[in-house]
């Protein structure tokens, strides 16, 4: 039988496509996305047994600072192992809270790929 010695990694991500939907014609940012969908950070502590604190999620959503223009549509990554950020609060909660898709008052979003 072989058997691997090296790292072997099981981290994930999941891409999205997330657009501003602002009304009003305003610049809108990820910290702004974590304060409206607040309730997934409880969802996920709930359903996975996570332990994680709203300001833990909001400290990433800063460090990310991605910025949607009125009407733009970025794709984003979230997952537990997000690049430069590494394993973070915010990847994560929304890596899986909100593959369904959804709406919130700024932004909708859907889900676009998995990414191994």
């Amino acid at each position: 039988m072989k058997m691997r010695q090296g790292f072997v990694s099981n981290s994930s991500s999941t891409s999205f496509l997330i657009t501003n939907i602002n009304e009003y014609d305003m610049e809108v940012d990820l910290v702004k996305f974590v304060e409206e969908n607040i309730r997934y950070i409880d969802d996920y502590n709930y359903n996975y047994n996570g332990n994680f604190t709203y300001l833990e999620v909001l400290e990433v959503a800063k460090a990310r600072n991605i910025t949607w223009q009125p009407g733009e549509t970025k794709e984003v990554e979230f997952g537990d192992n997000e690049g430069p950020w590494g394993k973070t609060p915010l990847g994560h909660v929304f890596d899986i809270t909100i593959r369904d898709g959804g709406k919130s008052e700024n932004f909708e979003w859907k889900f676009l790929k998995f990414n191994r």
